[in-house]
C-alpha cells in the first residue's frame, strides 16, 4: 500500500527529473516529491501541485579565460576575439607592450628556477675565500718550519 497516491504520469516525471539532476526534496506542506528549477527560483510539488518561489540567490560567474596580461579570469561577458580584459584593453599600446615585455622576462625567469642563482649566471662576483692571517704567517716564517721540523 503506497503511502501517497501514485500518479503514473507524475512519476515519470520525477523519474526524468533524477535523471537529469534536478534537486527534488520534500514539499513542506504534503511531504510530496518538490522538484526545483534549475534555472528560476521555483519549485512544484508533484503530490499537491503547488508552486513555490523562492528567494533568488544570485550566482557567482567566473570564467574560463584569463586576460593575456593581468592573468586574471575577469574575462566573463567580453567577446572571444579580445584577448585582454577591459581595464588592460583601456591601456594604450605602447603601455600593453611594455607589459607584454615584463611579463615574458618574468615567466623566463620562472622558467629558469632556482638553480641559476645570481652568482652562476655572473651578475655577482663570488665573495673571496676566509683568509686566516696566523695560517699565513706560519707558513711564510722560516723559523717556524725550522723550530716544528726539531
Amino acid at each position: 500500500m503506497a503511502l501517497w497516491p501514485v500518479h503514473q504520469p507524475s512519476m515519470l516525471a520525477v523519474g526524468a527529473a533524477v535523471k537529469q539532476g534536478y534537486r527534488i526534496e520534500p514539499c513542506p506542506v504534503c511531504g510530496g516529491p518538490e522538484i526545483f528549477s534549475k534555472i528560476q527560483p521555483k519549485s512544484r510539488c508533484f503530490r499537491c501541485g503547488a508552486l513555490r518561489e523562492h528567494m533568488a540567490v544570485k550566482q557567482h560567474k567566473t570564467s574560463w579565460r584569463r586576460c593575456a596580461l593581468c592573468n586574471k579570469p575577469a574575462m566573463a561577458g567580453i567577446s572571444l576575439d579580445r584577448r585582454y580584459c577591459a581595464k588592460c584593453q583601456s591601456l594604450s599600446d605602447h603601455e600593453r607592450a611594455k607589459r607584454r615585455r615584463w611579463k615574458a622576462e618574468r615567466e623566463s625567469t620562472i622558467e629558469r628556477g632556482a638553480s641559476q642563482t645570481p652568482i652562476t649566471t655572473g651578475l655577482i662576483s663570488p665573495a673571496p675565500p676566509e683568509i686566516d692571517p696566523q695560517a699565513q704567517t706560519a707558513s711564510n716564517d722560516p723559523a717556524g718550519v725550522a723550530s716544528e721540523d726539531e
